[in-house]
């Protein structure tokens, strides 16, 4: 079974995930902004604008553009945190559902293949194959078809 991160576990010594979480935002726009500041060659000569052309259309100061900033992070952390303290997840019965697709492949195989068949070839594997179908196969049917539906509404 695949370890999922959880709220309740700490990733950092002393600091639980929802804190680091609610963070990784300010860290990656920090990085994009010390990037765009160290002006370095190599990925200047990727930028899709050229930085006279974007100082000519920017009317906002740095200064508003900070104070916007941190008036968000500070709206979103403790909203945040308001939320997910209070939230207590509810346990999910994964060996529950994993024994209904193994039921689900079991009938499947029995009428695909026959039952004499069925059982001495899927019956020593069931429970490997349904844990499969559980945790990987149906996750990446799931997000295969969430693209092509993307790609069919974006056409």
């Amino acid at each position: 079974m695949p370890s999922w991160p959880s709220s309740r576990l700490s990733s950092h010594i002393g600091c639980p995930s929802s804190i680091v979480g609610l963070s990784s935002s300010c860290r990656f726009s920090a990085f994009w902004a010390a990037i765009d500041w160290l002006e370095i060659p190599a990925i200047e000569r990727h930028r899709l604008h050229e930085p006279e052309e974007l100082k000519s259309r920017n009317r906002v100061t740095l200064g508003a553009v900070i104070k916007a900033v941190l008036v968000q992070h500070a709206i979103q952390t403790a909203l945040g945190l308001l939320v997910l303290e209070q939230a207590v997840p509810k346990p999910v019965p994964h060996d529950d559902r994993i024994a209904a697709y193994a039921r689900a492949i079991h009938q499947l195989s029995t009428i695909a293949f026959g039952s004499r068949i069925s059982r001495h070839l899927l019956a020593p594997r069931l429970d490997e194959l349904a844990s499969f179908a559980y945790w990987w196969a149906v996750p990446a049917l799931q997000y295969i078809w969430a693209l092509c539906v993307d790609l069919g509404v974006r056409h």
